[in-house]
């Protein structure tokens, strides 16, 4: 499988005019991006500059004033290895141990507001020093305008999409195969994930969730040493990352053998639930919306007792968008008035449960266009 070329010097300046419009729009002198390599997500520094941190904490820096772009790192282990992340066209390099005071001595002494992103994820020890050296600065949560920038993709950002999209339909394909009775949660996940590096995985983004039997009610559970069983249900869950990018997929599959009906109903009304989603989500709609209509759908197949607790009484969620990060806006959650717009790239992900039976979870990575959803997933679907 053939990875995309690497992102070009023209996409990433076009981010940065969109981003640079943004944070004038906010009134934003700055802006700063962190990302950390325990959370396994590039996320907003990869999407700004290109950069995964593998070892310890990076910032991306952005000046608009002057155009001058910044790549902090605090740990050499970092680039050591990599010594090509030095020697960077765009954006001026920092080995640090301090990122905070690195980016007091950067700033220029007139920005008075700075958009910062990721803070959610940046350690104690970071987040004081950032704020001791920029005591003068107003911090604000840059989210919004980064959100505004990202959440429609580039063609360029497409092909990485499509590709992380290939690489889930490896790791589903091969699960389909290999979830047989006699066999472990843990060899089946095995199988998947193997499958997904095979063709192409960097890593993975979150761990991999395969479940059998009433397991599978559990909404997320890892992969132990439980046999699966004739005639009981096996889920997976998989997140694939490769070139800074996600890929995100579910599937499920009903074994033969003696089957409870409530968990052969469930199986097809999902089927028809997710067709349905794909079919209709468009433009125009909030983001809302299209958890709404998961609600609405599961209720008129008779099923809205079988979705998962925290979807229940309104709260219904079925998907989220995806791209530089696994989860970023929009995320589908009853209430999100976020507006869909065409070249945004979400996951629709209905499940549904049977509390000590089982249950199953269907996911694709769907491009929304005027006439709707485009799944860019394409692995088996039906669970029979």
């Amino acid at each position: 499988m053939q990875a995309p070329s690497a992102f070009s010097n023209a996409e990433y300046d076009r981010r940065m005019r969109l981003l640079q419009a943004e944070l004038a729009a906010a009134n934003l002198d700055a802006f700063a991006a962190f990302t950390s390599s325990w959370f396994r997500a590039p996320g907003a520094v990869c999407y700004c500059c290109g950069y995964n941190s593998l070892f310890g904490s990076a910032m991306f820096l952005y000046d608009p004033a002057s155009g001058q772009r910044h790549l902090l790192v605090d740990n050499f282990w970092d680039v050591i290895g990599r010594p090509e992340e030095e020697q960077r066209e765009r954006e001026q390099f920092h080995l640090t141990p301090d990122l905070g005071a690195e980016v007091a001595r950067l700033l220029p002494s007139s920005v008075r507001r700075l958009g910062l992103v990721g803070s959610r994820s940046m350690p104690a020890y970071i987040e004081r020093s950032l704020r001791e050296a920029l005591a003068a600065v107003e911090i604000v949560d840059a989210a919004p305008q980064l959100n505004a920038v990202r959440e429609v993709k580039s063609d360029e950002e497409m092909a990485w999409l499509r590709f992380n999209a290939a690489l889930s339909d490896a790791a589903a394909t091969a699960f389909i195969a290999a979830a047989q009775p006699g066999l472990s949660e843990k060899h089946v996940a095995d199988e998947a994930l193997h499958a997904a590096r095979r063709a192409g995985a960097d890593g993975f983004w979150t761990p991999i969730s395969v479940a059998s039997g009433p397991r599978t009610a559990l909404y997320y559970a890892l992969p132990t040493g439980r046999v699966l069983q004739a005639g009981e249900a096996v889920h997976m869950d998989c997140g694939v990352m490769a070139g800074g990018y996600h890929g995100d997929i579910q599937r499920a599959r009903i074994l033969a053998g003696d089957t409870p009906p409530a968990l052969r109903d469930l199986a097809r009304a999902l089927v028809a639930i997710q067709d349905r989603l794909v079919q209709d989500i468009r433009p125009g709609w909030s983001a809302g919306q299209a958890a709404q209509e998961f609600a609405r759908l599961a209720d008129e197949a008779g099923m809205a007792d079988y979705m998962h607790a925290h979807a229940r009484g309104g709260k219904a969620v079925v998907g989220h968008g995806i791209g530089s990060d696994g989860h970023e806006s929009p995320d589908l959650y009853v209430g999100s008035p976020t507006l869909l717009r065409e070249g945004m790239v979400v996951t629709l992900e209905p499940m549904l449960f049977i509390p000590g039976v089982g249950g199953a979870g269907i996911e694709d990575m769907v491009l929304i266009t005027a006439r709707g959803g485009q799944r860019l997933t394409h692995a088996p679907r039906d669970l029979e």
